[in-house]
């Protein structure tokens, strides 16, 4: 962005006649009104075979002559080329010692980024209010605020010094240099109303509300500007990112692109934005090639980089670029706080535990983005500190910001993620649900434990435990290598050991008791402990109870179903013979009250532990043999 760098176009004031009306050739003003520089070069070489000076009328009336070398600088100027620019300035300050040349080539090293040589000239000048603009604008690039525009009574008064319109444009830069992009808009705005006749303060309100992520308005004010200036790559490249931006399509925004690349001339500055911008219109294609060499000449290339390691896992990479790297803009804060954030809990994957100093430092960096003035009330910044709140763990006061953005975040996998969590940590199950269901990229679905974790508890907790259970054997089986082997040690899965924890705890508490005797009987099997046996037990209990006292309307083939299952997970150990108890109660009740037939499932009583047949069922037994079987080896012990 170049504000006030670049003069301010003045609006015409001669009769805008056709050449061929006039009967004569084109002039100099004829390209310089239209803003077509190198049709102007290509006319002044030509004069200059023949003439030292050439004379303009700016005002449309009074003839003005320059040196042919000082227009040729002012073209090259304007076209990007500042060191061309640069050396004419000097061949005309050495030729004519005319100080005002050294102002014009302070402009030139500003826009070459040579701040102290633009320094040195710049109070080599005139005592003018160019150079008290360039001087204004190199103190606020050396990030020196004791320099201010001053209030002279040369224009009139203070309040009308103030106000003039170059003076304006200057403070709006530098508000803009430093990220300020409010007060930078609020100024434009007014000039606008003030001066309709400058199109070029339209360009200047688009970049602000684009970065201040007000799309629609910059979008209206770049196709104003394009009325007047149709070919400017600056605007042509603005209005991609915008339509990037509000519609996401790639297509279109490489249209714009490619008519850019068709014009007769592109400033090697606008040229490496735009071999920039088509890598991310392309959604990241080709970063590894085009973008680290553009990293030292604007920030967007580095921070555009960074996402790109991000999307792909490449965690290591963005933290190598960001671990020493000191933020200057909030896009890099917030930058910083994801790849902090992401680290500190890589931690704790790797078996460690998460980074309190990585995550407390990742929280400090979303905060200065939430709470920036000037971006506390856009999307990006209510997001950040959405993030900020979420990692202190206030998922209450998080939600606010998330709930104020969803609707630009509805596709968005990583966002509901963190929305869905702090909406289950916030007691809104049924509302997590929703959110987490949303989501589709299949390594979340399927690697991811956290989301598992999360999804179940939300299934549970809504009393939907055989999602649970499902999403626990998709699980169980996409993290075997060998699918048929489904017994598991707890090394191996440590995993699914929380998510067991989960679905066993939470089907518990809410009297699913079916789907925890699962999850306790699974957890058993990995580990050999106490409180997941008495888990068991208590859940096999709470299915029977439910039967007897019909709390549930099923039908007795599902009684029947349950009751079977329940004293199959009792019996499962030997061993145990509280376990064996509480099933050979059951069963006594089951063929009692729901005419169950153990026989039919194979369970015999020996010596009071019901076993597995050795033999195969025996079909022809009827319940009175079965029964009659049972006393008598009863008896015999």
């Amino acid at each position: 962005m170049t504000y006030a760098r670049k003069r301010v176009s003045r609006p015409s004031k001669r009769r805008n006649t056709a050449p061929e009306e006039r009967d004569s050739l084109p002039v100099l003003d004829d390209f310089i009104d239209t803003r077509n520089f190198i049709g102007a070069l290509t006319f002044l070489e030509h004069m200059s075979h023949s003439h030292q000076t050439i004379a303009t009328k700016p005002n449309g009336v009074d003839e003005i002559s320059k040196p042919i070398k000082h227009w040729m600088a002012y073209c090259n100027y304007h076209l990007g080329k500042y060191e061309e620019a640069c050396d004419l300035y000097r061949e005309l300050l050495n030729s004519e010692r005319e100080p005002s040349y050294y102002l014009d080539i302070a402009c030139c090293e500003v826009m070459m980024g040579n701040i102290r040589d633009a320094e040195i000239n710049a109070r080599k000048g005139p005592q003018c209010t160019l150079r008290e603009r360039v001087e204004f604008l190199i103190a606020a690039m050396q990030d020196d605020g004791s320099k201010m525009l001053p209030v002279s009574q040369r224009a009139g008064g203070t309040d009308q010094t103030f106000e003039i319109c170059q003076n304006q444009l200057c403070q709006a830069a530098v508000h803009f240099l430093n990220g300020r992009y409010t007060e930078a808009v609020a100024i434009y705005d007014r000039l606008t109303q003030q001066h309709p006749d400058f199109p070029a303060i339209r360009i200047y309100q688009a970049y602000c509300n684009f970065k201040l992520e007000y799309y629609d308005k910059a979008l209206q004010a770049v196709q104003e500007y394009l009325t007047v200036n149709t070919r400017s790559p600056t605007a042509l490249n603005l209005l991609a990112c915008i339509n990037h931006k509000l519609y996401n399509e790639r297509a279109n925004s490489l249209e714009i692109i490619r008519s850019i690349e068709e014009s007769s001339y592109i400033p090697p500055s606008t040229e490496m934005v735009i071999k920039h911008n088509k890598v991310v219109f392309k959604h990241g294609e080709d970063s590894l090639q085009v973008l680290p060499p553009l990293t030292e000449e604007f920030g967007e290339a580095k921070q555009n980089l960074i996402i790109f390691y991000l999307k792909n896992d490449l965690i290591q990479d963005a933290y190598a670029m960001m671990r020493d790297h000191q933020p200057t803009s909030n896009i890099e804060y917030t930058l910083k706080g994801i790849v902090l954030t992401l680290i500190g809990q890589s931690q704790a994957e790797l078996g460690g535990t998460v980074s309190e100093e990585h995550i407390g430092t990742a929280q400090k960096m979303f905060e200065v983005m939430g709470s920036s003035p000037e971006d506390c009330d856009t999307v990006s910044g209510r997001q950040a500190m959405a993030s900020a709140l979420f990692l202190k763990g206030k998922f209450g006061e998080s939600l606010k910001y998330f709930e104020s953005i969803e609707q630009f975040f509805i596709s968005d996998d990583a966002f509901n993620m963190n929305y869905g969590i702090a909406l289950a940590s916030s007691g809104r199950y049924g509302s997590a649900e929703g959110v987490l269901e949303r989501i589709e990229t299949e390594k979340i679905k399927n690697e991811d434990m956290a989301y598992a974790n999360w999804m179940a508890r939300c299934y549970c907790l809504n009393g939907h435990a055989e999602r649970a259970w499902d999403l626990y054997l998709t699980r169980k089986v996409f993290s075997m290598d060998d699918t048929e082997n489904l017994d598991v040690s707890m090394e191996d899965n440590s995993n699914l050991y929380g998510l067991l924890q989960v679905i066993a705890n939470d089907c518990y508490r809410t009297g699913q008791f079916l789907y925890a005797a699962r999850a306790f009987q699974e957890l058993i099997k990995i580990e050999d402990n106490e409180a997941f046996v008495e888990g068991k037990r208590a859940a096999c209990v709470g299915i029977f109870y439910e039967i007897m006292i019909g709390k549930r309307s099923y039908s007795n083939s599902q009684q029947r179903e349950e009751l079977n299952e329940a004293v199959n997970i009792l019996q499962a150990d030997r061993t145990d013979h509280q376990a064996q108890n509480y099933a050979k109660v059951m069963m006594e009740w089951g063929k009692k009250n729901i005419g169950m037939n153990f026989s039919d499932d194979g369970f015999d009583f020996r010596g009071g532990h019901p076993t597995r047949r050795e033999d195969d069922y025996d079909s022809n037994l009827d319940d009175d043999e079965m029964e009659e079987e049972s006393d008598i080896e009863s008896d015999d012990q």
